[in-house]
């Protein structure tokens, strides 16, 4: 799961495998009713425009280019930026017309940017090392502040400049996953965990409370969830996980 929308009835997500085609991967909206699933191109999706008729995406090449693709009628428009050989996540800003991104120049490690979606230049946000991760909705309801990490991490970056600012209430193997609907706090998921926590942290004061604990109604050979997504109402969520099963033949009469 990718991205899920502020009234949590569409899941924007990406299929690997034979599923999205071999080497190019494919980019869905998915009903959160039985409704099938629309296939909006080939790629990595990755977020949902605040009015829903975007979807920021990226091409897979090389170099790879991050690809804007109408969730309906429209053109899809393409950002290449030439010196980057990857990108790793992104997330919308709330105006729209911008969004930010982690990702790599060549010769340089990994750090997070902004640009906007009709062209000019990316500009870093963070110093170098500190990124967002796949699916995580990164960027303040407001627009002022950026959650990234290193080393496992998270911190506060102000997106028009300044000076990292530390997240109380953080404990270790915490993962930042969304913004509370006001600003006021975060969610932070602890991935090692299955079922998983999820907590809500105050960032004023560090208050850190269970919000949900998440696992799949059968958690036979479930080993890990991953990516999840939290409405910006706060009533709906989704995350993805991974089950490892096998299964056990007795062959009899070999020679």
């Amino acid at each position: 799961m990718d991205d899920i929308t502020s009234d949590g009835e569409t899941i924007l997500t990406t299929e690997f495998g034979v599923g999205g085609g071999r080497g190019r991967w494919g980019v869905y909206l998915r009903k959160t009713t039985d409704e099938p699933a629309v296939r909006l191109d080939d790629g990595q999706a990755f977020a949902l425009s605040p009015d829903g008729k975007m979807a920021l995406t990226m091409s897979v090449g090389t170099p790879p280019e991050v690809v804007l693709l109408p969730t309906g009628a429209g053109e899809a428009i393409g950002i290449r930026n030439d010196d980057f050989t990857n990108y790793e996540a992104m997330d919308w800003m709330p105006d729209g017309q911008h969004f930010v991104f982690a990702g790599s120049e060549s010769g340089q490690g990994v750090r997070s940017y902004i640009q906007a979606i009709d062209g000019g230049e990316p500009r870093p946000v963070t110093p170098e090392g500190y990124r967002f991760w796949l699916g995580l909705k990164a960027v303040s309801p407001s627009g002022e502040w950026l959650a990234a990490e290193t080393d496992g991490a998270p911190s506060l970056f102000p997106i028009e400049g300044g000076e990292e600012r530390e997240i109380l209430g953080v404990e270790p193997g915490d993962n930042f996953a969304a913004w509370s609907a006001d600003g006021s706090s975060i969610f932070l998921t602890t991935n090692a965990e299955v079922p998983q926590s999820v907590y809500r942290v105050d960032l004023v004061t560090g208050k850190r409370s269970l919000w949900k604990t998440l696992a799949p109604a059968d958690l036979v050979g479930v080993f890990e969830i991953w990516s999840t997504q939290i409405s910006a109402d706060e009533q709906s969520y989704c995350y993805t996980y991974g089950p490892n099963i096998s299964d056990l033949y007795l062959v009899e009469g070999l020679r």
